[in-house]
């Protein structure tokens, strides 16, 4: 079994995460994995200053998996705020899909919501129509609010695309 392990991003895996996070979610190698977004949006899923901002907050936690080389093949982050942190910036590498990555990533998170900032729950958004994101939230124990945003009202960026006002509907899981 390969062994991974997670640990806190700082400043030198920014450029990492975005292109890990690009190759997840945008353009034909993300098509290889079940995470793929190029069908219903197009252009880049995030950018450095976005990425370096993020690690710079200090109500923000990226966390990434490391593979046995030290590449990184995973990455989720974790803004707080009150009593509650929203979960975001996840992405696992098209080719280690399917691997616990992903889990790991969300249980690590959970836990440094908890251990780090003292939060009860954590929220997301998920893409309406993505399925298997929303059975994998599911089976570990997030479910939906009745809140939901469209996508025009939290894409602030002109170089991203989408056919039609995609919806985003939030989920959250209470931390015990």
């Amino acid at each position: 079994m390969t062994s991974h392990s997670i640990e806190k991003a700082d400043n030198h895996d920014a450029a990492a995460i975005v292109d890990l996070i690009q190759r997840a979610y945008r353009g034909d190698e993300s098509k290889k994995g079940w995470t793929s977004e190029a069908d219903l949006i197009d252009g880049t899923r995030t950018t450095l200053a976005e990425i370096q901002a993020e690690l710079d907050n200090p109500q923000t936690l990226i966390l990434v998996a490391t593979s046995a080389t030290g590449d990184i093949i995973g990455c989720a982050g974790i803004t707080c705020e009150g009593r509650s942190c929203a979960f975001g910036k996840f992405a696992v590498d098209p080719d280690q899909q399917a691997n616990g990555i992903g889990k790991m990533l969300l249980e690590a998170s959970e836990a440094a919501a908890k251990s780090h900032f003292g939060v009860s729950s954590m929220t997301m958004l998920v893409v309406d129509g993505r399925f298997e994101l929303e059975a994998f939230y599911k089976r570990r124990g997030y479910s939906r609010t009745g809140k939901h945003l469209k996508m025009s009202e939290v894409n602030n960026r002109d170089d991203i695309t989408f056919g039609h006002d995609l919806v985003l509907y939030e989920y959250v899981k209470a931390l015990i």
